[in-house]
């Protein structure tokens, strides 16, 4: 199991590529570096843009159950025989009728879980500005009432059916091998969700060669991320407005990119709004930062922005909240504050920003924490051992056939 499978990576990549699509390339080169073959099956939601009206329509039941996904990956499986099927987004094209072709198989199933949507239709356990679990602890009505999936009851409900069908056909329970969560904390969701515990491992992401940590900082803050309500737009606004004219730079795209803009009218040339900008200068943006500023208000998966700014040694002040309360401890790496609180996450920042004696020590542990948790080695021999306790699940289950 050290060298030599052959894996089959399946994934939908979305309209703005971010941090599970990098997560994916990632482990792809990884597998690769290290001696095996990866071959890979990917759909682009970027093609739903060019379809007509009805074909958009008919994913409405398409994205519950497609044959010619069915079709496709049963025919992948047969030409390439690989010892592992490895499945990451399937929504909206591709659906988990795939999961259920490469089950059929009998070849072992690993699905790596990015957020929440087996529990939640839009995958974040968030509407109306706060965390919501309503579609765990009643029903996923709770979800198509308020349109929670792209602001849609209709899109919303395309996707409960397709969550309630496959949990009737025990999809989730039966054709999954092992599930890959990326935190302990999402680990628990997921099993209070419904998912049997001992399918559930923990391993974080790869994130491609960690950029280098000596380069010099300067002075100034970043917030990267997308410009939504969920990445906590309106607390990092309002904590800008009190930390005494210090630079902040802002990096990313979303529906709130306006606002913040119209934001930085009334702060000057100190709050910069940079947009979407290629994946590289985001990473130098990082490495030059003294602070990472993270001010999220839903769980999150497993943050790529706080694994760069860790492999960068940038302290990070971000919510103290699901996956970030466990990527980060208060104080060490960077500081931890209440969900919303603007003037915690200003004063915070500002003891960074403030002191280098301070700032010098949270980078070491920043740097440290990465090596010690999330480098790509780590990574790789956790991926390895999950690909060998899949193997024997699904040797396991042929023989009870």
């Amino acid at each position: 199991m050290t060298t030599g499978l052959r894996i089959l990576l399946v994934h939908e990549s979305y309209i703005s590529a971010g941090g599970e699509d990098r997560a994916v390339d990632a482990d792809a080169r990884s597998l690769v570096d290290k001696g095996h073959t990866v071959s890979r099956w990917s759909i682009s939601n970027k093609e739903i843009l060019a379809w007509s009206p009805w074909r958009k329509a008919q994913l409405l039941w398409q994205t519950s159950w497609s044959r010619p996904s069915y079709r496709m990956l049963s025919s992948l499986l047969h030409e390439q025989r690989p010892d592992i099927v490895h499945f990451h987004n399937t929504l909206p094209i591709i659906s988990p009728s795939a999961i259920r072709a490469a089950h059929a198989t009998g070849v072992p199933v690993v699905m790596t879980l990015h957020n929440y949507r087996l529990m939640c239709p839009p995958g974040t356990y968030f509407r109306e500005g706060k965390v919501c679990e309503d579609c765990r602890l009643h029903s996923l009505a709770r979800g198509v009432i308020h349109g929670c999936y792209r602001g849609s009851s209709v899109q919303t409900g395309a996707v409960a059916l397709m969550l309630a069908t496959h949990r009737r056909l025990r999809t989730w329970r039966e054709c999954v091998d092992i599930y890959i969560a990326l935190t302990d904390f999402m680990r628990a969701k997921v099993v209070e969700g419904g998912i049997q515990g001992e399918k559930v491992h923990v391993r974080s992401n790869t994130i491609t060669t960690p950029p280098g940590h000596d380069v010099r900082p300067e002075d100034y803050a970043v917030f990267v991320g997308r410009l939504s309500p969920e990445k906590g737009i309106a607390t990092l606004i309002d904590a800008a407005r009190r930390m005494d004219g210090r630079r902040i730079k802002v990096i990313g795209g979303g529906p709130l990119e306006q606002e913040l803009r119209t934001a930085a009218l009334g702060m000057g040339s100190r709050f910069e709004v940079l947009g979407q900008i290629p994946h590289a200068e985001t990473l130098e943006a990082i490495q030059r930062a003294r602070v990472l500023l993270f001010p999220s208000v839903w769980y999150e998966g497993l943050p790529t922005t706080i694994l760069e700014a860790l492999a960068c040694g940038v302290p990070v002040v971000a919510s103290r909240l699901g996956a970030m309360s466990e990527m980060l401890t208060d104080g060490q790496e960077g500081f931890l504050v209440t969900p919303g609180d603007s003037t915690a996450l200003a004063d915070r920042s500002l003891r960074i920003l403030s002191d280098d004696d301070l700032r010098t020590r949270m980078s070491a542990a920043a740097r440290s924490a990465f090596e010690s948790r999330y480098s790509s080695d780590r990574c790789y021999e956790k991926l390895v051992m999950i690909y060998r306790l899949a193997s024997e699940a699904a040797r396991a289950r042929r023989q009870v056939v």
